[in-house]
């Protein structure tokens, strides 16, 4: 675990492992419902629809909401929260849900004094970031196939109009050959980058949605997940 884990309701978040610490106990999440928690995490107090979890989590894959439902459970039951009196997580009626229990970051620890040079190294920081996959992939016409320089403007088009919306919401652009990464919340931390992140989305999808029966057809997808990252000191 890194200096910099989130601590919920004192249960310390370890999200790469699955698995939450509080002392000498600790509890194991599957990763659906630990990336839930760490969604929620990073949005405190903010509901968070059952909309945005489906996108976020499960990359808008047709699982429905009984999904959201089962992880929100699973994290109850980790937590030993209650829906009806909530300590951890509250649902909020017609809305979503909230992360309501405090959050601090786990401390430092302290290491005894050796006698190892003063060069010595200490180990990378870990924070969260929220990664956002935008992938695309033209259809070719069968009356009028496109030429390698007509699929590489189009191409470049989509590219350019993703890239344009994840840099509006605070977001670095990463490019692959028919798709296109934002990183929110790296490598500069920001507050609510898995906010940000879900508001470039929905506006990557309201634009795909308005292009993609145009001239150009094409299909897409968007996939999301909020990860640890590392940072040497």
């Amino acid at each position: 675990m890194g200096e910099l884990d989130p601590v919920v309701d004192g249960w310390q978040i370890d999200a790469a492992a699955h698995r939450i610490t509080k002392g000498a106990e600790t509890r194991r999440l599957e990763p659906k419902a630990m990336q839930v928690l760490v969604l929620l995490a990073a949005l405190p107090g903010v509901v968070v629809s059952r909309t945005e979890l489906l996108r976020s989590v499960w990359g808008g894959a047709f699982v429905g909401n009984d999904a959201v439902s089962a992880a929100i459970i699973k994290l109850r039951r980790a937590f030993n929260d209650s829906a009806r009196s909530p300590r951890v997580i509250e649902t909020v009626h017609k809305s979503g849900y909230r992360l309501i229990a405090p959050i601090t970051t786990s401390k430092p620890v302290h290491r005894p004094h050796t006698d190892e040079p003063a060069t010595t190294r200490s180990p990378p920081s870990v924070r969260l970031a929220t990664l956002l996959r935008c992938e695309f992939n033209i259809e070719h016409p069968p009356t009028s196939p496109m030429s390698p320089e007509e699929w590489r403007q189009a191409t470049q088009a989509i590219d350019d109009a993703i890239d344009r919306i994840i840099v509006r919401h605070g977001g670095t652009p990463i490019h692959e050959s028919t798709a296109t990464m934002g990183v929110f919340g790296a490598p500069i931390s920001q507050e609510h980058h898995a906010l940000r992140a879900v508001q470039a989305a929905i506006e990557i999808r309201t634009d795909m949605d308005a292009t993609s029966g145009g001239d150009v057809p094409f299909t897409w997808r968007i996939a999301m997940a909020s990860v640890p990252v590392c940072r040497k000191e």
